[in-house]
């Protein structure tokens, strides 16, 4: 059958209901907009699929009331009385499932949700032993030099248990672990953060006035729940959900994957560091301050001090900015499971502008400075050999591979949910 007549044979009979009776006409209108919402409803339905299950412990012993979620995400549920836990309306992607009890193992389980459901039951491991936080076991001086590691919003962060805080500092090296889950609250972004922290190394700003630029080394996960505010709050969190969002590191995997970098306001070009030989290593110039720090190392030794943070203040590294930008095409393919694949011999310089500033000329000098704002970022993203996968939330997979110098170090008080969506803000 000729398709023009199709059409048109559908059109005639439209025409012909639409100047009907009115009754007639009023139930056409209602089944026809009952079936364009069916329709509407099935496609978004079809962009989300569900995780369902049952948490136990050793011997099958069902665990109810217990916190089960996705990783960094606002993802979560509880699990009944016998144990059944389920999660729906998830987007499509990559996700971690977790779930942690006192006295077990951490469970983590990565898991590509597509659309429909998946059965994931969940089996917790015993922790043959176990170390037990004390109250006031860490010192108020090292759990602040732990917050400050949040970044410039630290301030309105605030760990509500403390004591199940690790602390440890040696020379300018920070290392910090949980043994329960960190409760904190972020008035900032108006989240609620659980965070289990496995294993936290930071190398400490040397001026201690300023915050540090973010988590050097970090093993741990993330679980987000929305604090309840007024209106006001509301209004107030969603401005700086923005943005924390603008210019961030998601905003850029997203805007890549998307091909609109430009749009958003990022441009990239390649960048060439190497090793600066006039700074000595960190382990070398760390040994030898401490030595130094010691007044018993002798009665010159506030020379060499002098001269061993001298070398600390020392860029590690000399760069070389190239002019041409680089291409989405050149960057990422995707690959036959629908996620990304970033691919890149160097450095990538990734310069980030408001849209709604305007782009000024700069000299590479001026480039190379890296910084984060509201409105500018700069920044440098090294590969572990060569490349990252990243799905279609933007979500990088394997974040240990990725390592970068400058406005992306995280920070707990400006970090989102891998859920948040921009235009929830606007």
């Amino acid at each position: 059958m000729n398709k023009n007549f199709v059409y048109l044979s559908i059109s005639n009979k439209l025409m012909y209901f639409l100047s009907a009776k009115p009754l007639i006409r009023s139930i056409f209108l209602r089944v026809f907009s009952c079936f364009v919402l069916t329709c509407f409803v099935n496609i978004l339905s079809a962009q989300t699929g569900s995780i369902s299950g049952k948490l136990s412990k050793a011997g099958d012993i069902p665990l109810s009331q217990t916190h089960v979620f996705l990783a960094n995400t606002t993802l979560s549920t509880q699990t009944d009385e016998k144990g059944f836990y389920s999660l729906k309306n998830i987007p499509e992607g990559n996700y971690i499932l977790s779930a942690f009890v006192w006295g077990s193992e951490l469970y983590q389980q990565n898991i590509m949700v597509r659309s429909g459901s998946i059965n994931a039951d969940i089996s917790l491991k015993p922790i043959t032993a176990l170390t037990a936080s004390k109250a006031g076991e860490n010192e108020k001086k090292s759990v602040e030099q732990f917050l400050k590691t949040f970044g410039k919003r630290r301030k309105d962060v605030k760990l509500l248990n403390p004591a199940a805080l690790r602390v440890t500092t040696k020379g300018t090296l920070l290392e910090a672990s949980s043994d329960d889950i960190l409760n904190l609250q972020n008035d900032y972004l108006g989240y609620e953060t659980k965070l289990l922290l496995e294993k936290y190394v930071e190398e400490l700003s040397v001026n201690e006035d300023q915050p540090n630029n973010g988590l050097d080394g970090y093993e741990g996960i993330i679980s987000y729940a929305e604090l309840k505010g007024s209106s006001t709050d509301q209004k107030r969190w969603q401005t700086n959900r923005l943005k924390a969002y603008q210019g961030s590191a998601l905003h850029f995997y997203r805007s890549l994957i998307a091909n609109d970098l430009k749009k958003q306001g990022f441009s990239i070009y390649p960048l060439v560091s190497k090793l600066n030989s006039k700074r000595e290593s960190d382990s070398l110039i760390n040994s030898k301050i401490l030595l130094f720090e010691n007044p018993a190392s002798g009665k010159n030794r506030n020379d060499s001090l002098k001269f061993w943070r001298g070398q600390r203040e020392i860029p590690k590294y000399n760069h070389v900015l190239y002019p041409d930008s680089v291409k989405t095409s050149e960057l990422i393919t995707r690959d036959s499971a629908g996620l990304y694949v970033l691919k890149y011999p160097y450095k990538l310089y990734v310069k980030y502008i408001h849209p709604d500033n305007e782009m000024t000329a700069m000299s590479n000098n001026a480039l190379l400075d890296f910084h984060r704002s509201v409105s500018e970022l700069s920044i440098a993203v090294e590969l572990r050999d060569h490349s990252l996968v990243i799905d279609q939330n933007g979500n990088v997979l394997e974040p240990e591979r990725v390592k970068y110098e400058g406005g992306w170090s995280p920070k707990i008080a400006e970090m989102l949910p891998l859920n948040y969506n921009p235009e929830d803000s606007r």
